[in-house]
């Protein structure tokens, strides 16, 4: 439930601009694979950043 909470106050999904099922589902399934990418580059950007250095969250969601 938190998965799709954080997927509808990032990507908008609640805006999509289409009835059609299908596209529903692949636009969906692009959002959860751009967060769990997102995530990775996140923790290997923290992973080789100074210590001081803060990476919040949102600054890795992509801004349309």
């Amino acid at each position: 439930m938190l998965l799709f909470r954080e997927l509808k106050t990032l990507y908008d999904l609640d805006e999509f601009g289409t009835s059609n099922p299908a596209v529903v589902e692949i636009l969906l399934y692009a959002a959860i694979l751009t967060l769990l990418v997102n995530r990775e580059l996140l923790d290997l950007v923290i992973e080789c950043a100074d210590e001081e250095a803060v990476f919040p969250p949102e600054c890795w969601v992509y801004d349309r």
